[in-house]
């Protein structure tokens, strides 16, 4: 699945409604596609989980360059990928653009036989990342509150908040 900026003649299946959505990769072939603004606004209404499956189709879940993924609610966003999941755009939840005061939702990372990486911050609450065959690459400038996750061939993590740079 390919959350991007633009347009594509695939989309990805949704299903549910407020509060808690589903977009499922692994029911159209090829690439599928779900437009930053509408991942945008439905998690200002609910929360949003995105899975894709190993069978007809790798399996990753990209946050492509260029892609704007930012909202302000307390509502929660989930990628499961069955491969990788890689973060090439900044995700943001922030109420009121503060992020250590604000009551926003968490962003959890789930990869089951890949690993997750990113090249741009992610800015929330909390955080969650696990790969359970492969590693967390997440050193981009963060500001998470907190943290927690695991993998198995390395973590890495780097948080740059006001108070200073935590990295593990």
């Amino acid at each position: 699945i390919s959350i991007q900026p633009t347009p594509s003649t695939t989309t990805a299946f949704q299903s549910g409604s407020a509060p808690n959505f589903t977009y499922d990769g692994t029911l159209i072939s090829g690439t599928s596609v779900i437009l930053d603004t509408d991942l945008t606004g439905l998690l200002s209404s609910g929360n949003v989980v995105i899975s894709t499956a190993g069978s007809g189709g790798l399996g990753d879940i990209l946050v492509a360059s260029g892609s704007t993924l930012g909202w302000s609610s307390g509502f929660s966003l989930t990628l499961n990928g069955y491969r990788n999941i890689s973060i090439l755009a900044p995700i943001i939840n922030t109420v009121d653009g503060t992020i250590a005061t604000a009551p926003n939702g968490p962003v959890v990372l789930t990869s089951t036989t890949g690993s997750i990486t990113q090249s741009a911050p992610i800015y929330a609450t909390s955080l969650t990342a696990a790969a359970s065959a492969g590693s967390v690459t997440l050193n981009s400038a963060n500001i998470v509150g907190a943290i927690s996750g695991s993998a198995t061939t390395g973590f890495s993590f780097t948080n740059t908040a006001p108070g200073g740079t935590l990295t593990i």
